[in-house]
């Protein structure tokens, strides 16, 4: 069953939150610079990796004012507006404290939080963020060839490449990705937005981050320079930097996904996860191998938390046919649904 999405009231602004899980912290995670928190779901490991947050605490997540389903903006907003946003959702989930979780351009805003209201965070957790745009956009023909994309192609995810390397020739993920782009700015939006960030340089405010920090970050990390993690985790007093290989911007990418995860996990809780205990779909493979189309049909109405309806309902009506491709070449959506189903921990129930 999918979180239900609610909306914060910040001075007249409706912002769009989910909460889910029922750790004993909080942790509001801060996506990155556009966002659909619906769309989240759609993405089976993006699903999985909210789901294993969610293992350990009760994650708040919001779509930032501007983007998403909070309210499209006129006038593009002040980090002290977004920093109210954030304050609105936690009142509005019933947060006195929590951890933060900045991913991205999110980063930034999570540390300006972190460092104006220390006694509502009690920990900062920034993956592949940066202080300084540069970090981000080195070049202006970079920045310039981003534009571009936005103004002629926004919304084909055919920018992949570059933010997932690992999935640029997955179908089904560029399908998701496209909508994601859809789902979360119109390419004015994503324009102004990207003006507004091209000004982001919290360089000076690093030093006044006085809770825990842990600094998380890919070292061929294609989007944000592995620089920018390392210059927050030198500036930020006594933040821990945990840098690592992998090409994925994305958390919930990855071969490592699961055990940098789970150290994010230590780092909050102070006890680490068993490695894999979340991820294994073997046991409810002859299951569902066996199963007959009209149970799986049935069932399929309680699988839209893990991947789309679409998806779901092709491998109920054709899963026969699914497992005979499956011998000849690889098959996505049939590998996918196991993952998924397993995550379900359905198996006993068919």
């Amino acid at each position: 069953m999918l979180p239900t999405t609610r909306y914060a009231k910040s001075g007249d602004i409706h912002v769009a939150y989910q909460v889910f899980g029922d750790g004993k912290i909080d942790l509001v995670f801060f996506p990155g610079f556009v966002s659909n928190i619906e769309i989240y779901w759609e993405e089976p490991h993006f699903a999985r990796w909210l789901r294993k947050l969610a293992s350990f605490s009760r994650v708040i997540t919001f779509d930032k004012r501007g983007t998403g389903l909070s309210d499209r903006l006129e006038v593009l907003p002040t980090m002290d507006e977004r920093m109210d946003d954030v304050r609105a959702v936690m009142d509005a989930a019933g947060s006195e404290r929590a951890a933060v979780f900045g991913l991205s351009e999110g980063g930034s805003l999570a540390t300006i939080f972190a460092a104006h209201y220390p006694e509502r965070c009690r920990a900062l957790v920034l993956w592949g963020a940066f202080a300084n745009f540069s970090s981000w956009f080195p070049t202006d023909e970079k920045l310039k060839r981003f534009f571009e994309y936005v103004e002629k192609s926004w919304g084909t995810g055919a920018n992949i490449g570059v933010w997932a390397p690992s999935m640029k020739d997955d179908p089904a993920f560029r399908e998701w990705f496209a909508k994601r782009e859809r789902a979360s700015a119109s390419p004015s939006a994503v324009t102004a937005l990207m003006r507004m960030n091209m000004m982001i340089d919290i360089s000076g405010i690093l030093p006044y981050v006085h809770v825990p920090t842990l600094v998380v970050h890919r070292t061929d990390d294609p989007v944000v320079s592995i620089d920018g993690g390392r210059h927050l985790a030198s500036n930020i007093p006594n933040a821990r930097l945990l840098e690592l290989p992998g090409v994925n911007h994305f958390p919930f990418l990855g071969d490592d996904s699961d055990e940098i995860t789970n150290e994010v996990a230590e780092f909050l809780t102070g006890v680490k996860p068993p490695l894999g205990a979340s991820a294994s779909y073997q046991p409810c493979f002859l299951p569902i191998l066996w199963t007959p189309p009209s149970r799986l049909k049935l069932w399929a109405t309680d699988v839209g938390a893990s991947c789309s309806m679409s998806t779901t309902i092709y491998f109920a009506e054709n899963w026969r046919d699914i497992w005979a491709k499956r011998l000849r070449r690889p098959a996505m959506v049939f590998w996918r649904l196991l993952t998924a189903l397993a995550e379900q921990s359905i198996a006993p129930c068919l």
